[in-house]
């Protein structure tokens, strides 16, 4: 069985476009932008991958500056400070250097908390009263690491401090770093 033959031609009706879609091609074709309805499918495919490749590239900025952002809105207790310059290792009894090692603590905002007994605040300019700069330099000799380590433990038992940093030689030594953080220390690793 053969298909019948139509006496009359019929018109092809696309209704992948809205009518007024179909009213900008016959605009263009009028005006002999576009040879076609194919030319100008072709084209408005080819500006909109040009658009996709411009808001990828706008997406990716975006994203770097939101980094930017977030790294710089950050608490100040993630910058370190400028390293001190140090004091000189000396010789333990037992013949072998020992390491000068340095805390550093910063505070919530306000008074200085008073420290225990063995720790001062450190380069600090005589004029400023009441001590209101949140970081500051608390300890700095020659000593062994665990000697250090239970420095570190008086300072947590400390109310205000917020975050404790080691340093051994302008090296933060990260895993004795500590931040105070929903009411209780957590290691910053």
């Amino acid at each position: 069985m053969a298909r019948p033959r139509l006496t009359e031609t019929r018109q092809r009706r696309d209704y992948r476009f809205s009518s007024a879609t179909l009213q900008q091609i016959k605009e263009e074709m009028a005006a002999g932008t576009y040879a076609s309805e194919t030319a100008f499918v072709e084209a408005t495919i080819s500006r909109y991958r040009e658009l996709e490749a411009e808001n990828a590239r706008l997406r990716a900025r975006i994203e770097d500056l939101e980094r930017k952002l977030a790294r710089a809105s950050r608490p100040a207790s993630h910058l370190q400070p400028a390293p001190v310059p140090l004091l000189t290792p000396v010789l333990a009894p037992s013949g072998y250097r020992m390491h000068t090692y340095q805390i550093y603590i910063k505070h919530d905002a306000g008074r200085c908390p008073t420290l225990p007994e063995g720790f001062a605040y450190m380069d600090m300019d005589k004029s400023i009263e009441p001590r209101q700069c949140p970081i500051h330099r608390v300890f700095a000799q020659p000593c062994a690491i665990s000697f250090l380590r239970q420095r570190v433990e008086q300072l947590k038992a400390v109310p205000g401090i917020v975050n404790i940093w080691p340093d051994k030689g302008g090296q933060t030594l990260s895993k004795d770093c500590w931040r105070w953080e929903r009411g209780r220390w957590i290691r910053d690793d």
